[in-house]
């Protein structure tokens, strides 16, 4: 018997270790994320506004060949730094923006007023000091709290330039009685502007710093849910290695290749199980669906499997019937014992035990679902339409079937027939699992676990799995 394992695997640091492009010079791998990620916003936003600026002037001044020119190179100088943040050289992209956007306007104002004088009046001669206001918090949004000496140096530069925008204006001739227009008052406005962006930096400056706080709280959080989880995912490991150990200790040669089981649980522990008993010649044969999945179907799983164990250690000569009424006994006063009342968790099963010598196949069930495919068709087997832990001590009823050599018989849990899945995303179902089943006929038991592996594969897809599913198939002789 080979028992088929599922692979599973978890990883909760994922979002941590991704991967980009020019990043490994940074240590901190997220600090290098976060600026990328910032960066490359920041150039695609301001990109869309130049394109946008573009095309008002272009509708409403199409004589303004100025600024349809400078907001050419503008998105230009953009598009260049968008694929250069692609490329990883996001750095560059950084400084492009930060710093480089202001030395762009201040060059363009000074390019218009000194060879298109007469475009520029006195109520327009600072609108280009209002976006360089503006334009003095860009590094405080592209670059991160702890990038102090980049973040410095781009503040202090257009803050610079803003304060000295009259006298670089006067060195190269283009202040306003230079190009002969009347505006006067030209220290306050210099005062006023760079107060304003000083202003607005000061207070990115503080809201950034709120804004880290916040955010170290929140790394200091994730790291400590990331440690938790880790553990959480230890402990289930090995308890699912645990479970492994008890629930199936079968080894290949008590069956001789006549059983195969696959076993497949929704979480990482399991709520159904396989049970097989030698006995002599005359093998007892299970497939157990405990209440629920994962944590709690594992401790009700280990619980049935001790109850099943003893049962059938004890009646083993009495029959299927026998040992059922016995395991429901076990399992009522195990809750009622420890849990303080009665507890509303239980177990379907279907019990068989296999008479070589007569072909003949004894069995009793408690919902359980369990299938004889011989050469004439399929044989549904019959159970009671009532549960293990019902509290109900009435007598089981007692069935027998006979059969051929080389017929198969299966034994499934509900997950099998309830799994969703199909172009409908609809239940596998009873009348679907039966005309699959009926194909089988002639498979040895490792070409029947093959095949209804694959069956559920392919109708599940990429759908999430419903329930446990646990299927053993037995090649009778």
């Amino acid at each position: 018997m080979r028992y088929i394992k599922p692979v599973q695997t978890t990883d909760l640091n994922l979002w941590m270790r991704i991967s980009t492009a020019g990043l490994v010079e940074h240590q901190d791998d997220r600090l290098g994320i976060r600026s990328y990620v910032l960066t490359n916003q920041t150039t695609v936003a301001l990109l869309l506004i130049s394109l946008a600026v573009f095309a008002i002037f272009t509708f409403l001044f199409p004589d303004n060949t100025v600024i349809r020119t400078w907001t050419t190179l503008l998105s230009g100088c953009l598009a260049v730094g968008i694929g250069l943040n692609a490329r990883g050289y996001f750095t560059f992209s950084q400084f492009l923006i930060s710093t480089g956007l202001t030395v762009m306007l201040l060059s363009m104002t000074i390019h218009s007023k000194l060879h298109h004088p007469w475009l520029i009046h006195e109520g327009s001669y600072y609108n280009p000091r209002y976006f360089m206001i503006g334009l003095a918090f860009i590094p405080l949004v592209v670059f991160d709290i702890r990038q102090r000496l980049p973040l410095i140096f781009s503040v202090s530069i257009n803050l610079l330039l803003l304060a000295l925008y009259n006298p670089i204006h006067r060195a190269v001739g283009a202040a306003p009685e230079q190009i002969g227009l009347p505006v006067v008052d030209l220290n306050f406005v210099s005062v006023a502007s760079t107060s304003a962006g000083f202003a607005i930096a000061l207070g990115m400056v503080f809201l950034k710093r709120a804004n880290f706080r916040y955010e170290r709280r929140i790394e200091e959080l994730l790291e400590t849910t990331r440690q938790q989880n880790e553990e959480l995912n230890s402990s289930i490991r090995y308890a699912r290695r645990l479970q492994e150990a008890i629930l199936s200790p079968v080894s290949p040669e008590e069956t001789d290749g006549q059983l195969e089981v696959m076993l497949s649980p929704r979480d990482q522990l399991s709520g159904d199980f396989f049970f097989y008993y030698p006995n002599s010649g005359h093998p007892y044969l299970s497939v157990v669906d405990c209440t629920g999945h994962g944590v709690p179907g594992a401790f009700v799983s280990l619980m049935a499997n001790k109850a099943l164990h003893q049962s059938v250690r004890k009646h083993r000569d009495a029959g299927p019937a026998a040992v059922m009424l016995d395991v429901q006994r076990r399992f009522t006063r195990e809750f009622m014992q420890h849990g303080g009342g009665y507890v509303h968790d239980g177990m379907d099963l279907m019990i068989c035990r296999i008479h070589p010598e007569s072909r003949l196949l004894a069995y009793s069930g408690a919902r359980g679902i369990g299938f004889l495919i011989t050469a004439t068709g399929l044989v549904t087997l019959d159970t009671d339409r009532r549960s293990i832990g019902d509290g109900s001590f009435d007598s089981f009823t007692s069935f027998t079937q006979p059969y051929s050599a080389g017929d198969l018989l299966v034994l499934t849990s509900d997950g099998l027939q309830d799994q969703f899945g199909g172009k409908s995303n609809k239940k596998i179902g009873k009348r679907r699992l039966r005309s699959f089943l009926e194909e089988l006929h002639g498979c040895n038991a490792t070409e029947a676990r093959r095949r209804i592996r694959l069956f559920v594969e392919n109708w599940q897809g990429s759908t999430e799995q419903t329930d446990d599913i646990c299927v053993a198939v037995y090649k009778l002789q």
